[in-house]
């Protein structure tokens, strides 16, 4: 073997037979030597000497064969993977354009070979290598990329069990559907191997949320779980149905839902708290989606010309995304009394003045709006021969219908005192902000004088008489852009409401104290609201859930109601749903009903003074369905009936009865189905599985009048409700509340 010297000298020396070498005639320094000789390695690999006035000896090494660890890598990927040996000795390289892979020059002793590449996995992981005296080859990884997560993840309720269905990962081989009670579902929960989309996940307890998140696999490799969707286990007949809404996400969805959308109304801290939430909305331009908690004045046969009130916005009760606003405020409109439709057409000619808080993605804003509709979906809102005056600092607040709009800066967790009126005496509306940044108050108005004279709708109709339509309080959110899908949540508190009617100056209407008539502790007065109580339409646990709790003021009695409307009621004739009335009371035995109904179709009744007539959007003559479980009775029916005004809040009772026997209510779950054919033109009623088909069209059976088919509805509807109803002179003071929990919306056309 050959020796090199460096250091104060250098040179070279080899080997003689007996191993021995010796370098000579050096100077007195410091040198270090190395060996070398091909296909062997050396310990140690070189030694330093310090020669001083004497010859150094000893200088010995001990050679062994230079040993090779190789292997190969294949698969998904074969060249740039990095793999690492660790052990006797550190090293690492990089597999070749064939997977190729070695590590040279190494002693004998324990070694791991272990390939890292990132977005693969290995098998196996890594190899443990004993180099003795022979090289070890053939060590041999298979790569698999990780594949990329499911997407579009859905669940459909069965039988103790749920059919998934997603789309694959990239890459994927099989899936795996990991399965929990809640929505954190992580790769910890049980799970079930499948091949495919959709798959069964079975097992599962009916009437309980079961969340579900999907893996792709590819070999050892797994993907990240995929986003959670829910199923609600049931034994209900769904055959021929297809599921409209497994009602399972934390957000009620816009483009399924309609007005009001998950909202609530009551009292909490000494203040009116209103709220609403609804993702994935619907543009505004397609139905007039507007989602909202709203309650109005009680006002009886008075005009409510002033109203006021203290508003506050907490910043953790408000979000909003991509073209949806959020509004708190206090509103007046006016509209023709013959304008007066049923939602969505209700809103041709009105005018509307508003004033609050606003925002639209970059901060709230204090606003008013005095503007007015002209079609009957509020898509063109105007200002024209509307003259208005606004203070220093206040702007439109975006393009479009947002430019209707003026506004300056306001603060989330501030209390701004806001205010609308009409002033009888002069045509004028004004307006007032207070409080924050802006002080004792900023003020302005808007003369819509020229608009009502140019309006035909408004020839003879006064703003200081029966123009006057409603006044109250609102939170709402709505997407004004072509596409909607974006999402609004706001809840906003209520206090120190004044409230002027027929131009006289404003009192305090409502305080909210629970004391003297105002109301609360937790409940809106229905002697000052006439939306009152507390009522919340609120998705929780894998099912919706409305809440109605109402108390009577007087001995005229009272009745409130939680709804929910499906957003496309004309593209459908058959709901089905499972309904359980979870809590019920009601201190005089008197309606707490659950329910689904329907507007279906038209009998030809055309009424007699506008709105009351047989038009679009009005639903005189418009034939009603309702299916229900009468908390009360502890009972199901069904009725029909025929709407008798625009608005079908009265009615005439076609037919009413509780052909399911042996069917109690209790609080368990029911099946209810309500169906219209249309080409028979017949209703069928199911509660659990038990049917009854009724003609509507003649007298007999059910049927106590005949409500002959004249056309579609004008103002169909699709509902989800329930109700609390008390009346009878001892109701003065009575209470009634009711929940009623909803899961599995099944639909058909």
């Amino acid at each position: 073997m050959t020796l090199s010297l460096s250091g104060s000298a250098t040179g070279t020396t080899t080997t003689d037979a007996s191993s021995s070498y010796s370098f000579t005639s050096l100077g007195n320094g410091s040198y270090t030597i190395t060996p070398s000789l091909a296909g062997y390695t050396f310990l140690p690999t070189s030694i330093p000497v310090t020669v001083s006035g004497a010859d150094v000896g000893g200088a010995n090494f001990a050679a062994a064969r230079a040993l090779v660890i190789s292997g190969a890598v294949s698969g998904d990927v074969q060249a740039g993977v990095a793999v690492n040996l660790t052990g006797a000795a550190t090293l690492s390289t990089t597999t070749d354009a064939t997977g190729g892979y070695s590590f040279t020059g190494l002693l004998p002793g324990s070694y791991e070979v272990a390939p890292s590449k990132a977005g693969y996995v290995f098998s196996p992981p890594s190899l443990a290598v004993a180099l003795t005296a022979a090289d070890s080859s053939g060590n041999a990884f298979v790569a698999y990329v990780i594949p990329g997560a499911p997407t579009g993840v859905s669940a459909v309720p069965r039988n103790g069990a749920a059919s998934v269905s997603f789309t694959g990962g990239a890459a994927a081989t099989s899936y795996k559907i990991y399965y929990a009670a809640t929505q954190a579902v992580t790769a910890a929960d049980p799970k079930v191997d499948v091949a495919g989309s959709p798959a069964n996940v079975p097992g599962l307890a009916n009437d309980a949320a079961r969340y579900f998140a999907v893996s792709a696999v590819n070999g050892p490799a797994e993907s990240q779980l995929s986003p959670v969707a829910c199923a609600v286990p049931t034994a209900s007949d769904t055959t021929g149905l297809a599921l409209y809404d497994g009602l399972c996400r934390d957000r009620l969805d816009g483009r399924k839902w309609w007005q009001p959308g998950a909202y609530s109304l009551g009292v909490s801290g000494g203040a009116a708290a209103l709220s609403v939430d609804v993702a994935d909305q619907e543009p505004r331009s397609l139905r007039n989606a507007i989602y909202l908690g709203a309650t109005n004045v009680a006002a009886g046969a008075s005009r409510v010309t002033t109203i006021s009130a203290d508003v506050t916005v907490p910043a953790a009760a408000a979000a909003q995304t991509g073209s949806s606003q959020i509004r708190a405020a206090v509103r007046i409109v006016y509209s023709p009394p013959a304008s007066r439709l049923t939602y969505p057409g209700n809103v041709g000619d009105a005018l509307v003045i508003e004033v609050g808080l606003i925002e639209t993605g970059s901060g709230l804003q204090a606003y008013r709006l005095i503007a007015h509709l002209d079609d009957p979906f509020g898509s063109t809102l105007t200002q024209a021969g509307v003259t208005l005056t606004d203070p220093a600092g206040f702007a439109p607040l975006g393009s479009g219908g947002l430019a209707l709009l003026s506004g300056a800066p306001a603060a989330y967790d501030t209390t701004f005192t806001v205010s609308a009126s009409y002033d009888e005496g002069t045509g004028v509306f004004n307006w007032k902000i207070a409080g924050g940044t802006f002080g004792t108050g900023v003020s302005g108005s808007a003369d819509p004088g020229s608009y009502l004279v140019a309006k035909p709708a408004w020839s003879g109709v006064s703003l200081a008489g029966p123009g006057f339509w409603f006044a109250g309080l609102v939170v709402r959110t709505h997407d004004q852009s072509a596409g909607g899908g974006g999402s609004g949540r706001v809840a906003a508190a209520f206090d120190n409401v004044s409230v002027g009617l027929n131009g006289a100056a404003a009192g305090l209407w409502d305080d909210f104290s629970a004391t003297g008539g105002n109301s609360g502790p937790a409940e809106l007065s229905l002697a000052k609201w006439s939306n009152g109580g507390r009522i919340s339409v609120t998705p929780s646990g894998g099912s919706l859930l409305l809440s109605t709790q109402i108390t009577s003021p007087n001995a005229a009695g009272a009745r409130s109601s939680a709804s929910l409307s499906l957003a496309d009621a004309a593209a459908v004739n058959t709901m089905q749903a499972d309904v359980s009335a979870v809590v019920s009371s009601n201190s005089l035995s008197q309606s707490n009903v659950s329910a689904l109904q329907g507007r279906f179709y038209n009998d030809g009744t055309v009424g007699s003074t506008p709105p009351d007539i047989s038009q679009p959007h009005s639903a005189v003559g418009d034939i009603a369905g309702q299916v229900f479980l009468n908390s009360t009775t502890d009972l199901p029916g069904f009725n029909i009936r025929r709407c008798t005004n625009a608005n079908c809040s009265t009615a005439t009772l076609l037919a009413v009865a509780n052909p399911f026997t042996g069917i109690t209510v209790g609080s368990g779950k029911h099946t209810l189905l309500l169906k219209w054919d249309p080409v028979a033109r017949t209703f069928t009623f199911g509660v659990d599985g038990s049917t009854v088909t009724v003609d509507p069209k003649v007298v007999g059976g059910y049927m106590t009048q005949a409500a002959p088919y004249a056309g579609p509805a004008n103002a169909p509807n699709r509902v989800i409700n329930n109700f609390s109803g008390l009346t009878g002179a001892s109701s003065a003071g009575a209470t009634g509340s009711i929940q009623t929990r909803v899961t599995n919306v099944f639909t058909a056309p």
